[in-house]
């Protein structure tokens, strides 16, 4: 049977690690911003609005008075943190008495947290003797664009000759190979369809300059970028094969890559 020595060291050691228990206080963090998203959340990929945090602290049991809440982001590496002063306010008990309440004034986007980077939001409440407890909320952010979907178009050509004769490539053009002279070569890319809101450009090249612009409306339902070669401009040589090349993009990004091939008969 126990020494009442034992019994009595046992009974203080118990009574420090209980005190030890009681005297760590917790907090209890609920962050929002403007569209009541509580954060972190898994579906917003980016805060675009202040943020808010309702702060509880339980378990304290010391004054009230002297007890302040901080809240501030950081974020980086480690070799090069970044943060920001944040926001402090205050506390002030609940209706019973037994926790320690604090609202964060509005966190400003850009000012008191990056909008395109995941970050820290670091909570802590401290009194006169220093730290009393603390908190972290990682907010994760994904500001990176979808890549857009490949597009399906494809390269049309067409030279009409000085008698009137119409060439087309792919068509009679491709299987005949006239010599190209004086005048134009018509080339499009044509774009059967294009995703609503989605913004292309193109370029068409021969062996100058690419030609670049803009997908325009071809009715009813299709678009087209548009582009002319010529000897004259130095698009291509007199009876020299070439190829034209079709490249486009959307949000700096290749949807479609194509190559036309055109060939020359010049027997003379």
């Amino acid at each position: 049977m126990p020494s009442i020595f034992l019994r009595l060291a046992l009974a203080v050691a118990g009574l420090v690690l209980s005190t030890s228990a009681i005297a760590k206080p917790t907090l209890d963090v609920d962050c929002t911003d403007k569209q009541e998203h509580h954060l972190p959340s898994q579906s917003l990929k980016q805060v675009q609005s202040a943020i808010t945090c309702s702060i509880t602290l339980r378990g304290y049991r010391g004054e009230v008075e002297p007890l302040t809440a901080t809240a501030y982001a950081q974020w980086g590496t480690k070799d090069a943190l970044k943060s920001t002063d944040g926001k402090s306010t205050s506390g002030h008990l609940n209706t019973e008495g037994t926790k320690v309440l604090f609202d964060i004034p509005e966190l400003q986007p850009t000012l008191e947290f990056p909008t395109c980077e995941s970050f820290t939001l670091r909570i802590q409440v401290v009194n006169d003797e220093g730290p009393v407890a603390n908190k972290k909320v990682q907010i994760k952010q994904d500001c990176s664009k979808p890549k857009p979907k490949p597009l399906k178009a494809s390269i049309r050509c067409s030279y009409e000759m000085d008698d009137g004769t119409m060439y087309r490539y792919p068509g009679n053009g491709t299987r005949k190979k006239p010599r190209l002279q004086t005048k134009e070569l018509g080339c499009q890319i044509l774009i059967p369809s294009i995703p609503n809101g989605q913004a292309v450009d193109g370029s068409l090249v021969a062996m100058g300059q690419p030609q670049k612009s803009q997908a325009r409306d071809l009715p009813p339902a299709s678009y087209a970028i548009d582009a002319g070669f010529s000897v004259e401009n130095g698009d291509f040589k007199p009876c020299s094969d070439f190829d034209v090349q079709g490249n486009l993009t959307s949000d700096g990004q290749t949807v479609y890559k194509g190559t036309l091939a055109i060939r020359q008969n010049c027997p003379d």
